[in-house]
């Protein structure tokens, strides 16, 4: 959020561009190469993605790649690994239908010596697989990170063993790994590797930041097919890139969604507060802006500012509450027939690119239905329905 992934943090205290059944449009080929910083030699054999789709590859003998297809436009971070130097990220502003021509240059890692854990963390800060509260900091993790929705339990770690966690502070927790975290999607049929940069997380505020690569699975059968369709379809609709491209497109009342400018904090007047509550309706055009033309040069066509006061309340009315999400509130009334969440802006304004993503890393905090979708429901970046 993207955007990294566009990567925002989650506050679970409350806890003309197509529209969205349209495909994204995608920039022409992308091709490159990947090299030794130290050495200027390529290296062959480096995996290289597009964050947050399914575009990846490793690159040939000549440290080179090679995207025909190109990706999707907007704000896209090319990530670039291999094993014995340091990941590297290139942010690139893809337009619709020109080629690239990129170059990634990586560091050799540097070993400082046995005092560090296997995270890359001094050993007394960090816990890692065998020592005390290791596993009851892994079910903390999974809980903050994948969710605990029904996606979340049929989603599985491959390989925890990369993980180490410090809980120094109470009641908070971070978390860093060693690898590419693994993880096996079940119930929307992916295969995830996460690239993990930071998380910090606690029942009342989680966020991270990293670079998400998504594979296919293959279904057992064509019964397996049509329900991770099904299931892909459904964590779409009303998720926050729905949203985002339903406003793009002017299409909000049509997607099922009713959106409402709120004040941020209820410690207010009682007047006040009970005209917060109702809160004013508001469409695209109170919350777009086109960026000047000085900016346009340097953004895809599409692109908009988002721009707000207070918080939005976003109302999806086309699927009804979980039991998971009122366990996850911790509320014990019955399931209301719509789905609700709220959006803060870090600053003043966010910038939104063609495929539904704010730019901004940590641009944005969400609230509501929004933040209780996590990992478990992402889906690619140029994923519709």
């Amino acid at each position: 959020m993207n955007a990294r992934f566009p990567l925002f943090a989650l506050l679970a205290a409350l806890l003309v561009v197509p529209a969205a059944s349209a495909q994204p449009d995608r920039s022409g080929a992308v091709r490159g190469r990947v090299t030794s910083a130290e050495t200027g030699k390529p290296l062959p054999g480096a995996h290289v993605f597009f964050s947050t789709t399914m575009t990846g590859t490793a690159t040939d003998t000549a440290g080179r790649f090679v995207f025909p297809q190109g990706a999707p436009v907007g704000t896209q971070r090319l990530h670039a690994s291999m094993v014995g130097y340091e990941t590297r990220t290139l942010d690139t502003l893809l337009q619709d239908g020109q080629p690239y021509r990129l170059r990634l240059a990586l560091e050799p890692e540097v070993i400082e010596g046995e005092d560090v854990s296997v995270a890359g963390r001094a050993s007394d800060e960090w816990t890692t697989q065998g020592e005390d509260d290791w596993t009851d900091r892994l079910e903390k993790f999974e809980r903050l990170f994948v969710g605990t929705s029904p996606r979340a339990e049929a989603t599985t770690l491959a390989n925890p063993e990369a993980l180490a966690f410090d809980a120094s502070w109470w009641g908070k927790l971070k978390a860093d790994a060693a690898a590419p975290l693994v993880f096996e999607n079940r119930a929307l049929g992916y295969r995830l590797r996460y690239h993990l940069r930071e998380f910090e997380g606690s029942r009342r505020k989680v966020r991270w930041d990293g670079e998400p690569h998504f594979e296919a699975l293959t279904p057992s059968d064509s019964a397996e097919a049509a329900r991770w369709r099904a299931k892909r379809q459904r964590a779409f609709r009303g998720s926050l890139r729905h949203f985002l491209l339903a406003l793009l497109g002017d299409s909000l009342d049509r997607a099922g969604f009713r959106v409402r400018r709120v004040p941020a904090s209820s410690a207010l007047g009682s007047a006040r507060a009970r005209q917060g509550r109702a809160g004013f309706p508001v469409s695209a055009g109170d919350l777009l802006e086109r960026p000047p033309p000085a900016a346009r040069d340097t953004l895809p066509e599409g692109t908009r500012w988002l721009s707000f006061r207070g918080r939005l309340r976003v109302t999806y009315t086309r699927e009804p509450e979980t039991r998971a999400f009122l366990r996850w509130q911790r509320d014990r009334r019955a399931p209301r027939d719509y789905q609700r969440s709220f959006l803060e802006l870090e600053d003043s304004r966010v910038t939104v690119d063609p495929a539904g993503e704010i730019v901004e890393p940590y641009g944005a905090t969400r609230f509501g239905y929004f933040a209780f979708e996590r990992l478990a429901a992402l889906l690619p970046k140029g994923y519709r329905p």
